[in-house]
């Protein structure tokens, strides 16, 4: 079997500008509509988007290769980068830790280097259990690597090998110098190319596919017209995870350096979040508007934060009066008389038997937005 790194072209990529220029006119159009939904936000949703972003990135990144990381302390993490005074708690070290190598990929913008793929890829495995660890982890894998297909009965399948160990450095500093350097002017074509281009090569022991999406997000971030603060491409390519192996391992074992149809899945790949960005910046106008529709004078504080969280899909489970004591920091009764008056005014519809059975959800018709 051969794979596209033993072409004697190879790492010489082409690919069709016409097919992937069509594609690429979705992605503008997309693009335009998100930028517009997103500068209509305030500046605290700008933010709250931009940091969910990033959380998503890094824990879709993760889920891709079966790694579980905590929402809250990815989440936590990115905020307390930006506001020293937000009191979120990250429960989980690694969590933490590899979020910080996805806001490294798309806030430094410094030239890219092996010191800082060593950290990335040692960032990956802080806080895991010694087991978990490679040996070689921060540095270079010493060994050949395969990508294994789990099939029943133990029947595995080598479905791809990677460049050889000896060669891994001068491979690597061929990437380097190609994503530093003045190349191919398209940030979004680009980026497919780095992505692809790293996770070929390989050259950790575990880790690669993570940070090929953040050399991805490294690259397509350093453009404005094409990078956006707002969208997480990692998220798209989980909704599709068996399309993304089914491309990555098509494109790697081809014995042609043409990537014409890698660059234009991973074009429609990004579009798509793209379009669910715009979705979810338009629900928070709405939700906003809706908001700024209710007179304070008749709600108070606590109501209107609680409301905006229902509203913006924010809240995650039943409502209670526990939980409305717990967020808004209030007294029982407080909450009870909160709550009552929602409900009163048709904002909130109550579920549930009795006494601590009793749970709220936002009444459907409340948003007329």
């Amino acid at each position: 079997m051969s794979y596209i790194w033993q072409n004697s072209d190879w790492p010489n990529f082409h690919y069709d500008k016409e097919e992937s220029d069509f594609f690429l006119k979705e992605f503008i159009y997309a693009k335009g509509l998100a930028d517009a939904t997103f500068n209509l936000l305030s500046k605290s949703s700008r933010t709250s988007v931009y940091v969910d972003a990033i959380t998503q990135e890094a824990i879709c990144s993760s889920q891709i290769e079966g790694e579980s990381l905590d929402y809250d302390s990815v989440y936590s993490s990115i905020m307390k980068r930006l506001d020293p005074e937000f009191i979120g708690k990250t429960k989980d070290r690694n969590s933490e830790s590899v979020s910080n190598v996805l806001y490294d990929a798309r806030n430094n913008h410094e030239d890219i280097n092996i010191e800082r793929l060593f950290f990335w890829n040692k960032s990956l495995f802080d806080g895991k259990a010694k087991h978990y660890i490679p040996k070689t982890c921060g540095k270079f894998r010493n060994k050949p690597v395969y990508v294994i297909h789990h099939l029943p009965k133990g029947n595995d399948e080598i479905v791809y090998e990677a460049v050889p160990a000896d060669s891994i450095m001068l491979e690597i500093e061929k990437l380097v110098s190609w994503i530093n350097g003045s190349n191919e002017e398209n940030a979004l074509i680009k980026s497919a190319i780095a992505g692809l281009w790293f996770v070929t090569i390989h050259p950790f022991a575990d880790g690669n596919g993570r940070i090929s999406r953040a050399v991805s997000d490294y690259v397509i971030s350093k453009d404005r017209n094409y990078g956006a603060d707002y969208y997480s491409v990692s998220a798209s390519i989980l909704k599709n995870k068996k399309e993304y192996y089914s491309i990555l391992e098509k494109t790697q074992k081809q014995d042609s350096m043409d990537i014409t149809e890698w660059i234009c899945w991973y074009i429609r790949t990004v579009t798509e979040n793209l379009h669910q960005t715009e979705e979810i910046c338009s629900k928070k106008i709405k939700t906003s508007l809706f908001i700024k529709s209710l007179d304070p004078s008749e709600f108070n504080s606590r109501q209107l934060q609680m409301l905006y969280k229902m509203a913006d899909d924010s809240f995650v489970g039943k409502l209670t009066a526990e939980k409305w004591m717990k967020i808004t920091k209030c007294q029982r009764s407080t909450a009870t008389r909160d709550l009552s008056h929602l409900v009163e005014k048709g904002l909130l519809v109550r579920l549930g038997g009795s006494g601590k059975n009793y749970h709220y959800v936002l009444n459907p018709g409340a948003i007329t937005f």
